[in-house]
């Protein structure tokens, strides 16, 4: 393998975070952003080869089969956590963060109702289009949270490429550039003039807890399940604590591309929650 300066390595990662980009709608993550620009280095393969291994993915080919090709920087989960989101069926669900809709299409394939929140105009746009040819989907542009006086949140470069908007600004999103004012609800003030579901998936980008701390009421009362994506140890914890007193049975699911020992894996992780019986005690497992 040549000797290659600092400079030159930060190039081969930085093509290698555009082609991510360019095929999947995501950045590279660090164990996969590293393996590729070595393997590159070392002359294993080609910077074409890459965009052709990209594209055999499992998860390219699931982005096709959802109908999200050609959507300015769509982001998809790992298809093993797609999976899991697919297990779940019932009568009602809410899409809490829905993005272009990819989410709410696989849920309206088992749902009879998905009702979809997403507050970034730049992806409710697709989403409403979906709902015109899908009639199981019910678009609301507005965020959720713990109040209904509006949420400040902020727009950061590569999130909102994605047609995200978020509670926080990693420096791996890319800079932040500017905040936004956007209309709020509480699940438990939306529930009183709409069905409640049997199931809420939420992807809020650093907002999870708000929005769990808003369903109090939806939570004890009800009883759905949750398939929540996490993206900071200490808001994971109290969401955990929240389902826990109010006896839920929760699994944790680990990114299956981060390495154990990284910030990633103790951050950025799903949880998945169902409602025991009140005599049972053992209420976390982990995969």
């Amino acid at each position: 393998m040549r000797d290659i300066s600092d400079a030159e390595y930060l190039k081969i990662c930085e093509y290698v975070d555009e082609a991510y980009l360019k095929v999947l709608g995501r950045r590279a993550d660090e164990n996969g952003k590293n393996s590729y620009a070595q393997q590159i280095i070392k002359s294993q393969i080609t910077r074409e080869d890459l965009v052709r291994i990209l594209r055999d993915s499992d998860e390219y080919k699931c982005k096709q089969q959802l109908g999200v090709e050609g959507i300015p920087q769509a982001s998809l989960d790992p298809p093993s956590i797609l999976k899991v989101l697919q297990s779940f069926e019932g009568n009602i669900a809410y899409d809490v963060g829905a993005n272009v809709g990819a989410a709410g299409q696989i849920l309206s394939r088992k749902f009879e109702a998905v009702y979809s929140f997403e507050p970034a105009t730049e992806s409710f746009e697709h989403l409403k289009k979906k709902s015109m040819v899908n009639n199981r989907i019910h678009p609301f542009n507005i965020a959720i949270s713990d109040t209904d006086q509006g949420v400040e949140l902020l727009v950061v470069k590569d999130s909102i490429s994605q047609g995200q908007l978020t509670s926080s600004a990693p420096e791996a999103w890319g800079p932040k550039i500017g905040s936004r004012r956007v209309a709020s609800r509480k699940l438990d003030t939306f529930i009183r003039d709409n069905p409640t579901p049997d199931f809420v998936k939420i992807d809020t980008g650093f907002h999870e807890l708000r929005v769990m701390e808003g369903a109090q009421n939806l939570i004890t009362n009800y009883g759905p399940a949750f398939f929540i994506e996490i993206h900071d140890e200490t808001s994971g914890r109290h969401i955990q604590e929240i389902l826990t007193r109010e006896q839920y049975l929760i699994q944790v699911h680990r990114h299956p591309e981060y390495p154990r020992e990284t910030g990633d894996f103790k951050n950025h992780y799903w949880l998945v929650a169902k409602r025991l019986s009140p005599n049972r005690s053992s209420n976390v497992t982990r995969e």
